[in-house]
């Protein structure tokens, strides 16, 4: 057993691994406190969505997967996964991390590693990929399809590294090979050793700040790892450039005005408000 233990640890990249006695400290200083999100730059919720209510999207995204069919912005072409993005308990814990019921939602999409899959997601901060989207109060939402820990690749995130929300210089990725992003950013020794394995049952989810770097390692285990991704904003700090908003070859992709009392209900947004009641 010592011998595939550290077989499996020569084959993770250094600066996404951590050792046992760190991994020890980084999950008793797991976030779960909303309280804490502006300092720290994310929180795990762990009474989230019911497994079961999981059960149709989990199947999607094997269908999908099986079809050869993309995996992004579902909420905008899928009625169902629009609806899961309001779900009461996703939009009740935004509103405590944004101090804000003003919410609005504009990307999405599934992230799946197989079994024994190499892909692997260097680390990065998402805002740098959205050129549409302006602000800081701006989140990703992070809801475990499967069960997902260091072995089957949980996310793993950097405290504070949103600190300033300052845009990090984009490198080249040197090991293409499994990497599922082309671009990553340079980090210090510090804050990789710092990293925080977020672990996760079915149906819990994660909030974390787009600026927060973050990132994750090959899928070493023979189980699935999947998650969805949901991407909102505080509708009356956050700008989308609706000309800019496009998804692949399509004109443009909605923006949804998913919670709040109008306020930052814009010009263009769809007010999709109802949809939480469907739970």
């Amino acid at each position: 057993m010592r011998s595939k233990r550290s077989q499996t640890q020569r084959t993770v990249p250094r600066h996404l691994r951590a050792s046992r006695r760190e991994t020890f400290l980084h999950r008793m200083e797991c976030n779960e406190d909303p309280a804490r999100f502006t300092d720290l730059g994310y929180c795990i919720y762990r009474d989230g969505l019911a497994p079961q209510e999981l059960t149709t999207y989990s199947t999607y995204v094997d269908d999908a997967l099986t079809a050869g069919r993309p995996l992004g912005e579902m909420h905008a072409f899928d009625a169902t996964w629009r609806s899961l993005c309001c779900h009461p308990k996703i939009l009740r814990a935004l509103e405590t991390c944004l101090t804000t019921p003003e919410l609005i939602l504009f990307f999405s999409s599934a992230f799946v590693k197989q079994p024994h899959d190499a892909k692997r997601v260097d680390w990065h901060q998402d805002n740098t990929y959205w050129p549409a989207i302006s602000g800081t109060d701006v989140v990703t939402v992070w809801v475990a399809l499967d069960d997902v820990d260091e072995e089957n690749s949980c996310m793993n995130v950097v405290p504070r590294s949103h600190e300033g929300y300052r845009e990090l210089e984009m490198l080249p990725v040197e090991e293409e090979a499994g990497a599922m992003l082309g671009r990553r950013v340079e980090i210090t020794d510090q804050m990789s050793a710092s990293a925080v394995p977020l672990v996760l049952r079915t149906g819990q989810f994660s909030i974390h700040d787009s600026h927060l770097v973050h990132g994750s390692a090959p899928n070493h285990s023979a189980r699935r790892r999947a998650g969805y991704t949901i991407r909102y904003g505080n509708a009356q700090t956050t700008r989308v450039d609706l000309k800019l908003h496009k998804y692949g070859d399509h004109e443009s992709l909605p923006v949804y005005y998913v919670s709040g009392d109008g306020a930052g209900l814009h010009e263009g947004y769809e007010d999709v408000r109802t949809l939480s009641a469907e739970w």
